[in-house]
């Protein structure tokens, strides 16, 4: 007898998608209390999220977690230079001040991971933050974030030619 697995009743866990989120929860956070982001304080957030799944002692956790920091780092340190692509592509339609918070921040996490991320490719950086704002917006925002940053992707030259 075969059982057959439903991927939508129990999908793969990917560390780095939970990586993805932990880092836009964050900034979202510190925006929300309009408080500036700072390394001890993602800390403490990121031990509150895996401690409230119970991931703190497997690999997924430590994948996860190693995955958020770095690129939580990338997006702080180079928050000027990923906005500077972000909020013309906003400006022209809706403007800055208006997208929301989490869109903000989704949108911030994937351009720092096409800038960034090698390994990466851009199209699933893309892909991710598209997903992500489905779950955390709605089915409007994936689709707003994906106009933003595949207009982002083709202005960006090809990530061989990028200079970090």
């Amino acid at each position: 007898m075969t059982t057959e697995s439903n991927p939508e009743e129990s999908p793969r866990p990917d560390s780095r998608r939970f990586g993805r989120e932990a880092v836009m929860q964050y900034l979202f956070s510190c925006e929300l209390k309009e408080e500036m982001p700072n390394a001890a304080s993602f800390e403490a957030c990121h031990e509150l999220i895996c401690n409230e799944e119970n991931l703190q002692n497997n690999r997924f956790a430590r994948k996860a977690k190693e995955f958020a920091a770095e690129l939580y780092t990338k997006v702080e340190l180079n928050r000027e230079r990923i906005d500077a692509l972000l909020i013309p592509c906003c400006e022209e339609g809706w403007g800055w001040d208006r997208i929301s918070k989490v869109d903000r921040n989704i949108m911030r996490v994937a351009v720092a991971e096409m800038l960034f991320c090698d390994d990466i490719p851009d199209v699933v950086s893309v892909n991710e933050a598209v997903e992500i704002g489905r779950d955390f917006s709605g089915s409007a925002s994936g689709s707003f974030i994906n106009g933003v940053l595949n207009r982002i992707m083709r202005e960006l030259p090809p990530p061989d030619k990028r200079k970090v």
